[in-house]
C-alpha cells in the first residue's frame, strides 16, 4: 500500500512529513527515540469505526480498548471524538476516569481482576464488569453487597457451539482463554438473578483472538452467541440488553464485519432458526464493539536514529542498529507485518537495498529495504506504531523510556509524556546505606 494514499503523509524535498510536520525537525527538537501521535488521525479513526458500524446497525456503541494505547492526552482525544472505553485493569480504569470518561462509559474486562480493582469499578459506576468465571461472579456479589452498591455485569462466554445448526460446529473450542462455557452459563445467570439486588445482568460478551477475527468466523461465532441467548432465555427467562463482540476489528474486514453482524440480527434471519416467537427478540439490543489497534495504530509513529552500521562479509549482510529497542515497547523483529519502516530523511530515494535491522536488545529483523546510501545518523520512521508501543515501554538494560508528543488538530505540537532521564531510573528505589561486611577470600 502506498502510504501517501493517506493524506496525513507527504514528502517535501527529501523529508517525510506526518500531519504537516517535518519529522527531521521534530527529531532535532525532541530527540530520538520519539513517539509522535496525530490528533487528527485519532479522531478520523474513531469516526470511521463509528460510521461503519452504525451504517449497518445504529444501536452500536464503540468502546476503545485502553490496553492498546493509554497515554492520558490520547485518551482525552478519543473521548472527545465520541468514543467510550474498555479497560482491563484498575490502572486503566483510573486513567480513563482521569481522562474524563464517566463510569457509565467504561466496560471492565479481563480474567484477573483483584478485589481492589472490583471495588474501584463498582464505586465508579462502570457500565459493566464482564464476568470471566463463576468464581469471579461470586466475588463480585460479595464485594457489591459489602459496599451496598449494585453493579452492572455482562457474562463473557465462549462461542463454542451453534445450537440450531445441525452440524454443531465447534468455533473456538473449550481451550479459549476467556469466558464461561455453556455448561456454566445457566448457573451464572441463575446466580445473577438470585442476587438481583446487587447484580444487574445486562448481556453477553465474547472474545475472538484478533488473528482469527475474519468475517466468516465472526458470523458463525455471533450466530452462536445469538442462539445461546435464545437458549438461555428458554431456560432462565433472561433477555439480554447488550451483545459485545469484543475487539480485533481490522481495517480490511471492518465493513464486512459490521455487515455480517447486522445480517445476523435481521428479524427474518433470527426467525429462520429461532421461530416466529423470537423474531423481534433482539429488537432493542445494544451492539458493543471494542476496537484498539484500528483506532491507535496509524495515529502513531516511532522515530528512531541509526546509531551504528556494519557489513558482514561472510553472509553478505548490511546491518543497521537503531536507538530504539525493548525500551520503546515495539518488537519489530517479531511483528514486522504490523509496521512499515521508511528512511525519514531520504524518503525520495528508492527503498530497494535489503538491510538487517536491530536495536537495543532487539534480535535482528527480517530483511527490510531502505535506500542503498543508509548510514549512521539517518532517521527511520516506524509507521503504524501507535498500538501497543507506549504501553509496553520499559527500562530494560537501564534505558530511559522515550518521550511522546502529540500533533494537535490546530497544528501545534504538545509534549504529552516527557522522555525519562537517568535520574528517573532511580524513582521509587532506596539506597543501601548500611556498612557492608565483606568476606574476603
Amino acid at each position: 500500500m502506498d502510504i501517501f494514499e493517506n493524506k496525513i503523509f507527504k514528502k517535501e524535498r527529501e523529508h517525510l512529513y506526518y500531519d504537516s510536520k517535518d519529522l527531521i525537525k521534530l527529531a532535532e527538537e525532541y530527540g530520538t527515540p520519539l513517539y509522535i501521535f496525530s490528533e487528527r488521525e485519532l479522531r478520523k479513526n474513531v469516526n470511521e469505526v463509528m460510521a461503519t458500524f452504525r451504517t449497518f446497525y445504529d444501536r452500536t456503541s464503540i468502546h476503545y480498548a485502553a490496553q492498546c494505547e493509554s497515554t492520558l492526552a490520547n485518551l482525552q482525544v478519543i473521548r472527545d471524538a465520541g468514543c467510550n472505553l474498555e479497560v482491563n485493569s484498575g490502572g486503566e480504569l483510573f486513567k480513563g476516569l482521569q481522562a474524563g470518561f464517566e463510569g457509565n462509559q467504561i466496560i471492565f474486562n479481563g480474567a484477573c481482576k483483584t478485589a481492589d480493582e472490583i471495588q474501584l469499578a463498582i464505586k465508579s459506576g462502570v457500565k459493566s464488569i464482564n464476568i470471566d468465571s463463576i468464581y469471579e461472579l461470586t466475588r463480585i456479589v460479595k464485594i457489591s453487597e459489602a459496599l451496598g452498591t449494585p453493579v452492572n455485569v455482562a457474562l463473557m462466554i465462549v462461542p463454542e457451539i451453534s445450537y440450531y445448526n445441525s452440524n454443531h460446529n465447534e468455533l473456538l473450542g473449550q481451550d479459549a482463554e476467556f469466558g464461561i462455557t455453556f455448561e456454566q452459563l445457566r448457573t451464572a445467570i441463575r446466580m445473577s438473578q438470585r442476587n438481583k439486588k446487587y447484580i444487574k445482568l445486562k448481556g453477553y460478551h465474547f472474545h475472538i483472538e484478533s488473528s482469527k477475527f475474519k468475517p466468516d468466523l465472526l458470523r458463525q461465532a455471533f450466530s452462536a452467541m445469538l442462539e445461546t441467548a435464545v437458549k438461555m432465555h428458554q431456560l432462565t427467562g433472561f433477555i439480554p440488553q447488550s451483545l459485545n463482540i469484543g475487539g480485533g476489528v481490522s481495517t480490511d474486514y471492518m465493513g464486512q464485519t459490521a455487515e455480517a453482524v447486522s445480517d445476523e440480527l435481521n428479524f427474518d434471519q433470527v426467525e429462520s432458526w429461532a421461530g416466529k416467537e423470537y423474531r423481534e427478540f433482539f429488537k432493542n439490543v445494544e451492539l458493543i464493539v471494542e476496537p484498539g489497534r484500528k483506532i491507535a495504530a496509524s495515529a502513531g509513529i516511532l522515530l528512531t536514529s541509526i546509531v551504528n552500521e556494519k557489513y558482514r562479509k561472510n553472509s553478505n549482510e548490511n546491518w543497521l542498529v537503531l536507538d530504539a529497542g525493548l525500551n520503546t515497547g515495539l518488537e519489530i523483529e517479531k511483528k514486522s507485518s504490523h509496521y512499515e519502516l521508511l528512511c525519514a530523511n531520504k524518503i525520495t530515494e528508492h527503498h530497494s537495498m535489503p538491510y538487517k535491522v536491530s536495536g537495543l536488545s532487539y534480535e535482528a529483523s527480517d530483511y527490510i529495504r531502505f535506500p542503498n546510501s543508509m548510514t549512521a545518523g539517518d532517521l527511520i520512521a516506524i509507521l503504524n506504531a501507535g498500538a501497543y508501543g507506549t504501553v509496553n515501554m520499559s527500562n530494560y538494560n537501564g534505558r530511559p523510556r522515550p518521550g511522546v508528543i502529540l500533533i494537535k488538530k490546530n497544528g501545534t505540537v504538545k509534549q504529552i509524556k516527557r522522555a525519562q532521564s537517568y535520574e528517573d531510573l532511580l524513582e521509587g528505589e532506596e539506597f543501601f546505606n548500611e556498612k557492608l561486611n565483606l568476606c574476603v577470600i
